[in-house]
């Protein structure tokens, strides 16, 4: 399963405010946008899965995530993807629209100095088969939270459900280490997973940097499975305009 998804962070550079969003690959983090802000987060993923005959090719070219900040601790979201599968290495990789997603997030605690943070999202998943909507249509359920050791240090988890209209669903989580070296580089390590009713279950983690430049936030991780065959190869590219702090 697929997971890509967003962190926070915040960065003061002259008298100019950048809020950022992605200190990991997977976690999603517990800020929202502020009010009348607009901000796109675009992910390219190279993953594999499996081994040998069973081996299968899944690219995001790419995952666009769009987020809107209607207050300044709730936002709307919107993903839409490009996917491409290739699950014989003899074969094209077939590329085709990916799952639409509707959503919306609230953070709590966001205005004050508590080093105990969180959020909760949720989004609407409409398939890109409309003519398997009574099966593939589902909703996504998060909660984050998020606690700052220190200036240099945080921790963020992330614990959500999916479900969809066939009765099929998992669980999933994160749990992302930060480390801010500087003002425009940290590093992060990342276990994640997912588990269903029927315990199964895939078990994982990345590693990765973030590099701030200007209004432009990338991310990049390489991942794998601990109790799978599964590597990743990621970059997220964060944008959003810049805006004079308040004096």
């Amino acid at each position: 399963m697929k997971i890509i998804t967003a962190c926070k962070a915040t960065v003061l550079i002259g008298f100019l405010f950048i809020q950022m969003t992605h200190a990991q690959f997977q976690s999603e983090g517990e800020l929202s946008i502020d009010k009348g802000i607009l901000q796109s987060e675009t992910t390219f993923l190279n993953q594999s899965e499996g081994t040998g005959a069973e081996k299968t090719n899944y690219l995001q070219l790419p995952n666009n995530l769009f987020r809107y900040g209607i207050s300044n601790n709730a936002e709307i979201r919107l993903v839409i993807a490009l996917e491409g599968t290739q699950q014989d290495s003899r074969q094209a990789i077939l590329y085709k629209m990916g799952s639409i997603e509707l959503g919306a997030k609230v953070a709590f605690n966001k205005q004050n100095d508590s080093k105990t943070k969180g959020a909760f999202f949720s989004h609407l998943i409409f398939p890109q088969n409309w003519n398997d909507f009574s099966n593939s249509f589902g909703y996504s359920n998060q909660l984050v939270l998020t606690q700052n050791i220190n200036s240099k240090f945080s921790l963020t988890s992330n614990f959500g459900y999916t479900h969809f209209s066939n009765g099929m669903g998992y669980y999933n989580y994160t749990a992302a280490a930060v480390l801010n070296i500087s003002n425009k580089f940290s590093l992060f390590i990342e276990p994640y997973g997912d588990f269903n009713a029927k315990s199964n279950s895939a078990i994982n983690i990345d590693f990765g940097f973030s590099y701030f430049l200007a209004n432009l936030q990338f991310d990049f991780s390489i991942g794998t499975g601990i109790d799978n065959k599964m590597i990743h190869q990621g970059i997220v590219i964060t944008w959003r305009p810049i805006k004079k702090a308040a004096k």
